[in-house]
């Protein structure tokens, strides 16, 4: 008893799947593919998407699934925005207009940018740009004309001077050309 239950159990539903596959087999081959292939090649080019996917649902419909690139910055280049992604990638879609409270990029860029992100972002009001100097250190350039040099290790560390000088005494808004926080024993200011 308990075996021809089973049976005709596992016979139904062999019969419902073999109905799906045929219909899916019978959808796709009379389906415009050269719809599907067009939809998923403009998809695929737009620079601003990280992945993209397009499929064709039983009803005919299309499903598309496309992941955007976050920007944690932008890299600045003739006058474009060009948003940057945590690994250092320049999206190939810039704007004309910097972003309110943005950090910005100048020149070359390393293979990762978020940990100077992470640090320079509470300055991020106070800095005109920032640029990688000799692919070894940083250089942060304020609206006024500072330049501030960081040094090539413990970067964390000149970050917090900074940050300090910048609570306690507004360091980026005063009338200096150069603070050099290179030696963390010492603070040279030009």
């Amino acid at each position: 008893m308990k075996k021809t239950i089973l049976f005709w159990l596992m016979f139904i539903l062999a019969i419902a799947l073999a109905v799906y596959f045929a219909v899916r087999i019978i959808i796709t081959i009379n389906s415009p593919r050269a719809d599907l292939d067009t939809l998923a090649l403009q998809l695929s080019s737009r620079p601003d998407l990280r992945v993209s996917s397009v499929r064709q649902l039983p009803n005919g419909k299309y499903a598309t699934r496309a992941e955007k690139h976050i920007a944690i910055a932008y890299w600045v280049h003739a006058d474009a925005y060009y948003p940057l992604t945590a690994d250092g990638t320049a999206v190939n879609t810039p704007i004309a207009v910097r972003p309110e409270n943005s950090l910005v990029f100048r020149g070359k860029l390393p293979a990762d940018i978020t940990d100077i992100v992470r640090m320079a972002k509470p300055l991020s009001s106070n800095i005109d740009h920032i640029a990688w100097i000799e692919n070894r250190r940083w250089n942060i350039i304020t609206p006024t004309g500072m330049t501030v040099m960081l040094p090539e290790e413990d970067v964390t560390a000149a970050f917090d001077t900074l940050h300090g000088l910048q609570n306690k005494n507004q360091i980026l808004s005063k009338n200096i050309k150069t603070l050099d926080l290179r030696d963390n024993s010492r603070i040279l200011v030009k």
